[in-house]
């Protein structure tokens, strides 16, 4: 093309899963542009298509199976491509495996679909980056990582993860839709060559949001307008001589690009999208985090199953996704066209409802149906997790030498744990104590909270179990615990602690640290709750000093104590918040050092109102660190050192105060560090003072896509947050583990068989693991029949030996990528963030 500059086209459509439509339309439309796609470059071999998700792909498979020789032909020829996620999700919000299975399950769908494999992955319409993306992607053989927002002039870099890994990432200029060509791009080359850092433009004409195939969306004459991508580029390439415009693949202009000079950079983008899923639907969020927890778990138990011989064999005789009641109806879900028959084939169809409902759109055309059909699709995958889970700690109850009747509590974390315990048992006389005892004789005493029983246990091993005897007895009490009341507060203390609780407001006077002799707030509106005006619409939240509309303050009934057993003493704040009933329970916990906070709202889904509670510690706090998928970041890291660049969603204050908290953060400072866990996501940080700290608990708004639907949050609401303290850093006191801890709780089963054909000791691990990490999946293989797959991640920045071993069996150990490839990596060490994966097999 002689000395003419080459702007290479990216032609794609942003297939939403649930904004024209419900997902059914949305598939379908889908589709239909797909398909137009197959036949025009079936008919011209330099037309080139770009599909975004792999979720997409298998539906057309299975509208047109009779086109799947010819898609197969043209990915090969590189006229298709196709991004490796199985659907676009939030980085931000999700957890890192839900991460990981994105991309792993949507390249094994691409390899038992049509025997293919891509090295690219795309997120046009991306709000936010997480730090551990670039890491995630290169296990899974992902080198090029395509997205747009974030930078106005487009950019390329090396993005390095919290460890040392690296992909390319390419941001297109502008965005993937919705721009001038003429106005934002040509006027503009300069710009755009310097910041790419190369002489070749790679730019996205998507047809948006689900257009027709071969459009483009484009501002002409100040209003947007559907432009044909064909007919558009023949009149620029007419009127602009020396530039030449022209469809092409993705991977064959980032490959011929020269990275030589291509800056390193890493970070994270906080969501621009602001609090999109956890405080526009609290339920759904906190839904979500158990799904994968259960998942799991699920997983664990089940592999542990079968390596002991007494596989779990799950079925069910109808699909639980499938509609139970009406006159033959029939739901317009895709995926009841599923039919899993190995217990493996009914967790990874569960896995696939989950990955299903965590595309990044909430809300749009039909939002109320497709929030409705994700509350489906999460319950049906958590109804199958806990059916497997319960089978199979059911199975291992049974081979575990305890009496009849003993309570054999189970640990899925990989470090011994001590903990609160509940479980039910209908022999028990309420008119009588009991206790707990273990095979040394160590007591603990059971407290009947009427409904269940609760004790606290100690030394539960490393993935492993132990059994406890139920017998007739006293348990020692809580020495130092002291409870002090008076008209207007009330003081609990125990030799952890001192908080004094102001009877009149409902605030906390104080809480004083008495191991380290400190206070950590003596702030009056501590744990103050807060409603105030939000007429936001959807994601697009530019206001920030927002209208208070009320208190909870003002309208406390009662403070009072409810509960007070050697393992905790809680009190019990009844308030009100425009007009709606407030429970506020707080626990001093006497057997660790822990506050726990829990408050419930009967929300009737008030329009309009977005409302936020204080955790203002006092301390002098230099630094904040808040867990991310799969690790830790420190507070005020960017990608990028330029402002947000999209102006039409949240404000630049709000960008950089707001942050999704994946279970935990950390303020760390001289004379003391706390740690808040919570399975509640969305913060409000004040970032001119580290330590002005509020959680959003909900935000009620309209849709962005549909302005008649409303994200109302109706019903009772609940949230669970955990405060500890501690001298140090957050890596050097491991306070991070109380947030698995939440999501992963000692679970205690009742035996109830005889002990015939018991194999396994009272105690004991199955897995055990040496070094800084933590055990998140232990499940059977993908790919190989008799393999097994261990998932480790460091959650610090130090790195340590690593040994992995198993009690239960002899294993050959390997390490592999995410896709169960083997890879170079060294077995016997941890690198700091790393996320490990290795292959056993016996």
């Amino acid at each position: 093309m002689g000395n003419k500059s080459n702007i290479f086209v990216l032609h794609s459509s942003h297939l939403d899963l649930y904004w024209i439509g419900e997902q059914a339309d949305c598939l379908e439309i889908g589709s239909k542009i797909i398909d137009d796609a197959v036949t025009s470059a079936a008919a011209n071999e330099n037309m080139h298509f770009l599909i975004e998700t792999v979720r997409f792909l298998e539906y057309y498979i299975d509208r047109h199976p009779d086109k799947k020789d010819i898609v197969r032909k043209l990915f090969l020829n590189r006229q298709l491509e196709i991004g490796a996620c199985y659907t676009d999700r939030l980085e931000n919000t999700h957890d890192g495996e839900s991460l990981v299975r994105n991309v792993t399950y949507g390249k094994r769908i691409l390899s038992e679909l049509l025997g293919i494999d891509t090295q690219i992955t795309v997120h046009s319409d991306l709000p936010g980056l997480a730090e551990q993306s670039p890491q995630i992607f290169k296990k899974a053989g992902v080198n090029y990582y395509l997205f747009s927002r974030g930078f106005k002039y487009g950019a390329r870099f090396y993005w390095k993860g919290l460890d040392t890994s690296k992909i390319i990432a390419y941001n297109f200029p502008v965005h993937y839709s919705y721009y001038n060509i003429e106005g934002e791009i040509i006027p503009y080359l300069k710009e755009i060559k310097e910041s790419i850092l190369a002489e070749d433009i790679l730019i996205s004409c998507s047809a948006g949001d689900l257009g027709d195939f071969n459009t483009f969306v484009s501002k002409e004459d100040g209003k947007w307008q559907r432009v044909n991508v064909g007919d558009l580029l023949e009149y620029l390439n007419k009127k602009y001589n020396d530039l030449n415009f022209k469809v092409s693949s993705a991977v064959d202009v980032l490959k011929n690009m020269d990275n030589s000079l291509l800056e390193v950079k890493s970070g994270e983008f906080p969501s621009r999208w602001g609090h999109n899923a956890s405080a526009l639907h609290v339920k759904l969020y906190q839904l979500d985090k158990k799904v994968t927890s259960q998942l799991i778990e699920a997983e664990k138990y089940s592999a542990i199953c079968e390596l002991l011989n007494i596989p779990v064999l799950y079925s069910e005789p109808n699909n639980p996704l499938k509609h139970k009641g009406g006159s033959g109806g029939k739901r317009r879900y895709y995926d009841l066209k599923m039919a899993p028959g190995t217990t493996k084939e009914w967790i990874d169809y569960a896995w696939r409802l989950q990955l299903v409902t965590q595309d990044h759109n909430y809300g749009g055309v039909g939002g109320a149906q497709t929030n409705f059909d994700r509350n489906m699709y999460k319950q049906t995958a958590l109804y199958i997790a806990n059916k497997i889970k319960d089978l199979s700690l059911e199975k291992l109850c049974s081979i575990i030498k305890a009496e009849k009747n003993s309570v054999i509590v189970f640990n899925s974390m990989n470090w011994k744990r001590s903990d609160i315990i509940y479980f039910e048992a209908n022999d028990l006389d309420d008119t009588k104590h009991y206790v707990l005892k273990d095979n040394e004789n160590n007591v603990y005493p059971i407290v009947n909270l009427n409904q269940q029983y609760c004790a606290y246990v100690e030394n539960i091993p490393s993935f492993g179990y132990k059994a406890f005897r139920i017998e007739e007895g006293l348990g020692t009490s809580i020495a130092n615990r002291e409870i002090f009341e008076k008209d207007d507060f009330i003081i609990l203390k125990n030799k952890y602690y001192e908080i004094s609780i102001n009877k009149i407001d409902g605030t906390f006077n104080y809480i004083k640290d008495l191991e380290l002799g400190i206070d950590l707030t003596r702030n009056e509106d501590f744990l103050e709750i807060n409603a105030f005006l939000d007429n936001s619409v959807g994601v697009a939240e530019r206001e920030v000093n927002k209208e208070l509309l009320d208190s909870s303050r003002k309208h406390v009934r009662s403070v009072r104590i409810i509960e007070d057993n050697c393992l905790w003493t809680k009190v019990l704040i009844e308030t009100e918040i425009c007009n709606a009933k407030i429970r506020l329970e707080i626990s001093l916990i006497h057997v660790k050092k822990q506050i726990r906070i829990r408050p419930t709202l009967y929300w009737p889904g008030v329009p309009n109102v977005q409302i936020k509670m204080k955790f203002n510690f006092i301390n002098n706090f230099k630094k904040l660190f808040y867990a991310v998928p799969y690790g830790v970041q420190e507070y005020g890291r960017y990608l990028a050192d330029s402002k947000i660049f999209a102006p039409d969603e949240i404000s630049d204050e709000l960008y950089m105060r707001y942050r999704e908290v994946q279970g935990w953060l950390s303020l760390n400072g001289d004379k003391a560090s706390i740690s808040l866990s919570s399975d509640h996501s969305a913060f409000d940080i004040n970032y001119n003072e580290v330590n002005d700290l509020s959680v959003i608990l909900l935000r009620d708004v309209r849709s962005g896509g549909d302005e008649d639907v409303w994200f109302l949050n109706e019903g009772e609401l609940k949230w669970d947050f955990s405060i500890s303290s501690y001298i140090g850093m957050w890596n050097e006191n491991e306070s991070y583990k109380d947030r698995w801890e939440m999501l992963y709780p000692l679970e205690a089963k009742i035996k109830v068989n005889e002990n015939d054909g018991a194999v396994l000791p009272y105690a004991g691990s199955f897995i055990t693991t040496e070094g800084n990490c933590i055990l998140t999946v232990f499940k059977k293989s993908d790919y190989y029949k008799d393999n097994y797959i261990v998932r480790v991640f460091n959650t610090t920045d130090k790195e340590s030996l690593f040994k992995l071993s198993s009690n239960i069996t002899l294993f050959n150990i390997k390490p592999c990528d995410l896709n169960e490839k083997d890879s170079s990596e060294a077995v016997d060490v941890i690198h700091p963030y790393e996320i490990k994966s290795l292959k056993l097999w016996k």
